[in-house]
């Protein structure tokens, strides 16, 4: 085998200090270069684009200002000193920063995400800094949906299920534990066969699941029973089929309604008005006729039935 031989940059058919230069503008990260005194070396063109502005001759200390650079929480300037090139151009190692960035030239403001490393020459002696970025504003936004969809699932007062394609329970909000009565950990990792009453048969689940395997929404009423005192209770239901990028139906998500106490009400409802239909039967059409005597007689009911007592004049 022969032996390597050491590579030589005279051998290249162009001057290696125009191909890297050269591939610095191709590259689509962010990369800027400082000295020890916080000038700019480097600027290649996708620092330009995702910043908005171009190199300036501001001192290390004014980069924050010059260049809308802002802390997680979007309105606090960076602090200059923990700029990560500030820090890389100190001798210290920065990854993946997370900085927000807003000025005149970029309103909307962006994320990048930074890294910054010293520069050292080959004695290992500190002459200045690099930073390199890329912009990751679409997953700081999808991050943000997620946190506020989770913040929405975890508040809403409905019970919230999301199951894998087994029915497998995967997640409950709390709002599950007050509607059945059992604790999260009682219910994931297992299925809501949990929750039956026994009430509906094997063909109505058998009619469910065949909807929601076609990727249909099921919506409808269901009776359970609770775990605490073995109660049933009344659950308007939506399950929602969730897809993969592959379109292929993953999980699903049940958003649950308690309508216990709406079904209660309705039947105390249903039964007063017949318990009045049937007291209103009872009394005559019309006084009786008796000669000498004015007969009158009046029912104020506090609902829609009233008591047996009575007034005669």
């Amino acid at each position: 085998m022969s032996p390597v031989q050491a590579w030589d940059p005279a051998s290249l058919p162009f001057p290696l200090n125009g191909f890297l230069a050269d591939l610095l503008e191709c590259v689509a990260e962010g990369v800027i270069a400082a000295d020890l005194q916080g000038r700019f070396i480097l600027f290649n063109s996708s620092a330009e684009r995702m910043l908005g502005l171009g190199p300036h001759e501001a001192p290390a200390d004014q980069w924050p200002d010059t260049y809308g650079i802002f802390l997680e929480d979007t309105v606090t300037p960076f602090p200059p000193d923990q700029v990560p090139l500030a820090r890389a151009i100190r001798g210290e190692t920065v990854t993946d920063c997370l900085v927000h960035i807003r000025n005149p030239k970029v309103p909307d403001g962006i994320w990048i995400n930074v890294s910054g490393t010293p520069l050292r020459d080959k004695d290992g002696a500190l002459y200045g800094g690099v930073a390199v970025f890329r912009e990751v504003t679409n997953e700081r936004r999808a991050l943000e949906r997620t946190r506020l969809l989770s913040a929405v699932a975890e508040q809403t007062a409905d019970a919230v299920f999301i199951t894998d394609r087994q029915g497998v329970i995967e997640y409950v909000n709390p709002a599950v534990e007050r509607m059945t009565g059992f604790p999260p950990g009682e219910l994931i990792g297992r299925t809501p066969k949990v929750l039956r009453s026994g009430l509906h048969t094997e063909a109505d689940y058998a009619g469910i699941w065949a909807t929601l395997l076609k990727g249909d929404v099921f919506r409808g009423t269901l009776i359970n029973r609770k775990k605490t005192d073995g109660e049933i209770y009344y659950s308007e239901q939506t399950i929602t089929p969730i897809r993969d990028s592959g379109g292929r139906v993953s999980r699903f998500v049940s958003v649950a309604k308690d309508l216990t106490e709406v079904r209660a009400a309705i039947d105390r409802d249903s039964n007063l008005r017949l318990a009045r239909s049937v007291q209103q039967r009872m009394y005559p059409a019309a006084p009786p006729a008796a000669c000498g005597f004015d007969v009158a007689g009046t029912a104020i009911p506090a609902a829609e039935t009233g008591g047996d007592a009575g007034d005669q004049l």
